[in-house]
């Protein structure tokens, strides 16, 4: 991907952060904190987006692979989470394939993005800069439509595409390269565009921080219509806006060198994600993180110390191992492609 031919760990150090976000923000959903609002708020104003824009970085049309490690691990997946709910909590949600089983979502949604490349892949920079602007004008009338949402996953998928194909083309256009090499020295005015892309992400925390009380969680799934979650395509607007400025931040930011543990569990984040979204519903079923609040220990140590634990435990190889076959179709244990 670069000219040294090395891996970009730029890229496996956001993702490593990333991942640990989803996870954090998965086990603040059930948990009664007094600071649990603002930062479930932060973590999910931009950590899918910056999600779909790295898998967008890496993406390529090769309609096989497409079946075998995208499509194939959402069929596999959603039926183990609709099996677990059946087991774990009774649930009588038949097995379907049409509506994603919570975070299993993403799974599909990046299916159609793949299916989607030969739509928007071009070389024209004018086209490039329409279909953009096409898709967040989609990402913002689509609100209106209360038909879309969670079927086929489609609200976050109109809502999602622009930061994928903006990742996209972020690598067609070797800016991936450009910011990755020499601190961005290639890239003219980078300090000037680091200092500005820092005080816009802190004013936008702080906005979202005086604003914490007045804003709804559904706001930050773009799952539904605005008629459904109360709200309207100025706010959807404003938050995309605002993932847009944290993935610049951790673009520029983010080290551009091999970190020991974090690049490692960068380079691996898909076991991550389908797995702990199991644990997380079992820990809170069994009331686990509860009788842990009924001790000495600070809820937000436990809930940080869990986070960490997933994060390690998942991305470990015996447990890539023995989950590659569920993620890529098997021919025995082959390495499965990280799209994450």
């Amino acid at each position: 991907m670069a000219a040294t031919n090395q891996r970009n760990y730029k890229y496996d150090n956001i993702k490593a952060f990333l991942i640990f976000c989803v996870v954090l923000g998965h086990l603040l959903e059930r948990v009664s904190l007094d600071t649990k609002n603002y930062m479930f708020i932060l973590i999910y104003s931009f950590h899918m987006p910056v999600f779909c824009f790295l898998s967008g970085m890496y993406a390529k049309y090769r309609p096989k692979e497409i079946l075998t490690k995208l499509l194939y691990p959402y069929i596999v997946f959603q039926i183990i989470y609709i099996m677990f709910s059946k087991v774990i909590f009774s649930s009588g949600r038949a097995i379907q394939f049409s509506v994603p089983y919570w975070i299993i979502w993403y799974l599909l949604a990046i299916t159609i993005f793949y299916t989607l490349i030969p739509f928007f892949d071009t070389e024209n920079k004018k086209k490039k800069v329409w279909i953009i602007a096409i898709t967040i004008s989609l990402a913002l009338l689509a609100g209106y439509d209360s038909s879309i949402g969670y079927t086929l996953s489609l609200s976050r998928v109109i809502v999602m595409i622009p930061f994928f194909i903006a990742g996209f083309y972020f690598k067609k256009l070797e800016l991936f390269d450009k910011v990755n090499l020499d601190n961005g020295k290639n890239i003219k005015h980078i300090k000037l565009i680091r200092i500005a892309t820092i005080t816009i992400a802190i004013g936008s925390a702080l906005i979202m921080y005086i604003l914490r009380d007045d804003i709804i969680q559904e706001w930050l799934f773009a799952a539904s219509s605005y008629a459904k979650d109360e709200y309207n395509a100025l706010i959807r607007l404003a938050f995309m806006s605002t993932a847009a400025i944290f993935t610049i931040l951790l673009v520029l930011m983010s080290p551009n060198k091999k970190i020991p543990i974090i690049s490692k569990v960068g380079s691996n984040t898909l076991p991550i994600y389908l797995l702990h979204g199991l644990a997380v519903r079992f820990l809170l079923t069994n009331d686990f993180i509860k009788k842990l609040m009924s001790t000495r220990i600070h809820i937000w140590v436990i809930i940080l110390f869990l986070a960490v634990a997933m994060v390690l435990i998942f991305s470990a190889k015996p447990v890539r191992y023995l989950v590659s076959p569920l993620m890529s179709f098997p021919k025995g244990h082959i390495k499965y492609k990280d799209f994450t």
